[in-house]
């Protein structure tokens, strides 16, 4: 009879010719039962899936920077209305001093005439 040291090395080598066994049939189980055709399908499903959301991403980018242009173009509108309206104000202002005072008051008829084609050039 075998001694039992030879009788535990063949047991353990039985176990290890069924693992080896049973891991093989499963693994052609596995490829006899699978589809190609549904492995494309869910690759290029999963393709589209990275396209559409990047470009969803792209889009709130652009929606982003466009409301912040919207805002920046707003905020220079406002400014250059307030600078209009002083502009009007700092005008009316002037045609009112230049009414009250007369041209030839104060100064000669050569110191006004070299006045105005001052404003005139500038």
């Amino acid at each position: 009879m075998p001694s039992s040291e030879v009788m535990i090395l063949g047991g353990l080598m039985l176990l290890v010719m069924a693992f080896l066994l049973r891991r093989s049939f499963t693994q052609t189980k596995i490829s006899r039962n699978r589809d190609p055709q549904k492995e494309a399908h869910a690759d290029i499903h999963a393709a589209e899936s990275s396209y559409t959301a990047a470009i969803n991403k792209m889009e709130l980018r652009v929606n982003e920077y466009a409301r912040e242009v919207e805002g920046r173009i707003g905020t220079k509108i406002a400014v250059l209305d307030r600078l209009l309206a002083e502009a009007e104000t700092s005008i009316k202002r002037l045609e009112e001093l230049s009414q009250q005072r007369p041209v030839g008051e104060g100064t000669t008829g050569r110191e006004a005439a070299g006045d105005e084609s001052g404003a005139e050039e500038s």
